[in-house]
Order: C-alpha cells, then sequence, then structure tokens
C-alpha cells in the first residue's frame, strides 16, 4: 500500500488549477481595467458636453434633442463598462475561490501527514516490541519429556517476516511524511502568491467602478442643471445679446434654478471631483447632497409648473440622483 499515491493524485489536481489560474490571472487581471478606462469619459469631456449656460439655441427643440442622445449615449457606454467589471469581478472572485480550495487541500494533506506521523511512532514501537516478543518466545524451549519450543520455527519466521514488512511500510510511510511537507510549501506559495495578484485586480476593478460611479453622478447632476436652466430660461434672456455682449441680467446667467451658482460651482464645493474619487472617495458618500440637489431643481419647476422639463428629467432614469423621488 504506497501512502504516496493518494497524495500525489490529489497535488495532481492542484497543479491543473494552479495551471488554470494562472492563465485566467492573465485573461482577466488587468484587461478590464485597461478596456475600461480607455472608454470612460473623462470629467472634463462630460462637463464640456454638458455646459449649463442656458442659451437660445441650447434649450430649443433641437438642442435639448440633441443633449438628451448625448446623455443618452454615454449613459448606455456607461452601463456596458459596468457589465465588462462585474464580469471581470465574477471571474476573478471564481479565481480567488480555487486558490482558497487549493490551500485547503494543502492544510488536509498536512493533517493527514501529521496525523500519519503520530501514527509511525506508535506503529514503530510496537514493531519494535513485537520483534523483542518474538525473539523471547521463540527461544522458550519446553523440558522433557515434551521437548521442542513454544513458537515452531515456521510460524517465527513467517511473523518475523510480517513484521519486517511492517517496518518496511513503517519506513515508507515515514519518508512520505518527511517529503511531501516541502513539496507541499510549493502549492502554498503559488496559490498565495495568485491569491494576492486576485485581490489587487478585484481591488483595481473597485477603483474603477468608483470611477464610473462619479461620472454617472457627473453626468446626471450636469444634465440636471442644464434642463433646470432651460427651464427658467426664455429666448429674451439669453446670456449673449445680438452684439455678442454678454447680458448680466438674465436667467440664463443667474444660475440653476433654486440655486445661486451653477452645477460645476455645487459640485466644486462639494468636492465631487475625479482627484477625491481616484484617492479612494466612495461617490455614494455624496448621494444626500446630490438628492438634495435634485429635489431642490425640481421643487422649482414644479412650482413654476414646468412639466415639460420635469418629464425630460424623470425620462433621464438617474441613478445617482433622485432616491427620494418626488410624486407629481
Amino acid at each position: 500500500m504506497s501512502v504516496a499515491g493518494p497524495i500525489r493524485s490529489i497535488l495532481q489536481q492542484q497543479d491543473r488549477a494552479l495551471y488554470q489560474v494562472k492563465k485566467q490571472i492573465k485573461e482577466q487581471g488587468n484587461k478590464a481595467v485597461v478596456k475600461v478606462r480607455e472608454k470612460l469619459p473623462t470629467e472634463a469631456e462630460i462637463k464640456n458636453k454638458f455646459k449649463t449656460q442656458a442659451s437660445a439655441a441650447l434649450c430649443s427643440a433641437n438642442g435639448l434633442a440633441k443633449s438628451q442622445k448625448a446623455y443618452d449615449k454615454i449613459k448606455r457606454l456607461i452601463n456596458s463598462l459596468k457589465k465588462i467589471i462585474e464580469g471581470a469581478e465574477k471571474a476573478l472572485n471564481k479565481i480567488k475561490s480555487i486558490c482558497e480550495k487549493i490551500l485547503a487541500a494543502v492544510q488536509k494533506i498536512l493533517g493527514i501527514l501529521t496525523t500519519l506521523a503520530g501514527l509511525i511512532a506508535v506503529l514503530s514501537v510496537v514493531v519494535k516490541v513485537a520483534k523483542t516478543i518474538l525473539t523471547a518466545v521463540g527461544s522458550i524451549f519446553f523440558p522433557p519429556p515434551t521437548g521442542g519450543v513454544l513458537l515452531a520455527p515456521g510460524t517465527a519466521v513467517f511473523l518475523k517476516e510480517k513484521l519486517d514488512d511492517a517496518k518496511g511500510l513503517i519506513e515508507t510511510i515515514k519518508a512520505t511524511v518527511s517529503t511531501f511537507p516541502k513539496l507541499l510549501e510549493k502549492y502554498t506559495s503559488k496559490a498565495k502568491k495568485y491569491l494576492g495578484y486576485v485581490v489587487a485586480a478585484i481591488a483595481a476593478l473597485a477603483a474603477v467602478k468608483n470611477l464610473l460611479n462619479f461620472i454617472v453622478g457627473l453626468l446626471e447632476t450636469l444634465y440636471l442643471g442644464m434642463l433646470s436652466q432651460c427651464g427658467s430660461f426664455s429666448s429674451n434672456s439669453d446670456p449673449i445679446d445680438e452684439d455678442g455682449n454678454v447680458n448680466t441680467n438674465n436667467a440664463g446667467n443667474s444660475g440653476t434654478a433654486g440655486n445661486s451658482g451653477t452645477p460645476e460651482e455645487f459640485l466644486d464645493n462639494l468636492g465631487f471631483n475625479q482627484d477625491n474619487i481616484s484617492s479612494g472617495a466612495d461617490p455614494f458618500d455624496y448621494s444626500d447632497d446630490l438628492t438634495d440637489y435634485y429635489e431642490s431643481q425640481l421643487a422649482t419647476l414644479q412650482a413654476q409648473g414646468n412639466t415639460e422639463i420635469i418629464e425630460k428629467i424623470y425620462n433621464a432614469n438617474f441613478q445617482m440622483l433622485g432616491y427620494r423621488r418626488y410624486k407629481v
């Protein structure tokens, strides 16, 4: 009977698992992060697309339709990028589970070896004592007239062979117990290394997911601000007059409805920017402030009776804004 055989069989399974882990880490690793970052619009690009200063052109039916088209396009892009991140997270968590199972298998084998080591110590003593007894019994002679020895020579030889076999098996098990721990260190080391890679990759994905949520919040706030300004805007209050001069007394230059500043100023004062998010801030920590902003804009538009703009806001299907929905 070989104790090493079953253990080697288990280790071969771990070899295959480690190979798959290494392959999948290369496939998932930074691939998703790089792909998403390449396609993700920047803070500056979003702000450039959704300038909130109202004008006759921006607030016309055609202008609003163009803004909505741009908004919907970016929203679809972000949702598709989120799916990439979610798929990569799922794959990496599966890899993480494999690594943990490998480490558990190694611990199981070490437990078996520890048990065997204790058994070897006991069996070694048993065999040694048995041989001593066999020798002693085999040398006991019966007195005449019976004569002979207590244990027949054939039986003594047979028992000695069995004890020698037992001793050989013990030595084999002992060799297994002393050899395999060093081999197991290799599996433990690899599994822990790959597990470290996976944890780092999952953390990188979480950072990108935060960035995606930030872009959603930025996009929605600027789009809301633009709609809010257009709701308060009339063609007679264009910030630029026919001579190209800036009008100082008009709705389009006075900030968003119900606020003394522009959406950009609101976000700047809040500290809702890419630098802070990239430094580890969670976009959802700003949820209450963003929702308050949403509600203040909506309340003003409702007071104005501007159902057309309100409908556009509801149709925008905000994700970061408006958790406490107004019921019109």
